[in-house]
């Protein structure tokens, strides 16, 4: 029977301020949007894998950040540049001590082989 494909992950849109997202941190995709210049960060939460869309702001927060850390984000609300710009604030928070080892990947541009079924995923 053949079943419609599409990805587990859903975006997480804060809404309003202290909206905290809490996971696993399991991959980032660099390159992605229509102008190949966002990036998306993923993660392994209770209820499936949730993304969101990086900045530049959060990008610096996350990109040091190990996968399979526990990580929880929290949406501070935004603020206007003196040149007028408006940017999102965000707090990381990491547990050091709870790692999950599950199988990641830095950039979800690459193709595997699944043998059992020979496709390319």
């Amino acid at each position: 029977m053949w079943k419609k494909f599409s990805t587990s992950s859903s975006f997480w849109k804060p809404l309003q301020e202290g909206d905290s997202l809490e996971g696993y941190y399991k991959s980032r995709a660099t390159n992605q949007g229509t102008r190949q210049n966002s990036t998306i960060h993923t993660f392994k939460t209770p209820t499936g894998e949730v993304s969101v869309w990086g900045s530049a702001t959060l990008d610096r927060y996350l990109s040091p950040i190990p996968f399979g850390t526990k990580t929880k984000i929290v949406y501070q609300g935004k603020t206007t540049t003196a040149k007028g710009t408006t940017l999102k604030l965000w707090e990381v928070y990491i547990d050091n001590e709870d790692v999950d080892n599950f199988a990641v990947s830095s950039d979800l541009n690459h193709t595997e082989e699944d043998d059992e079924f020979n496709l390319t995923i």
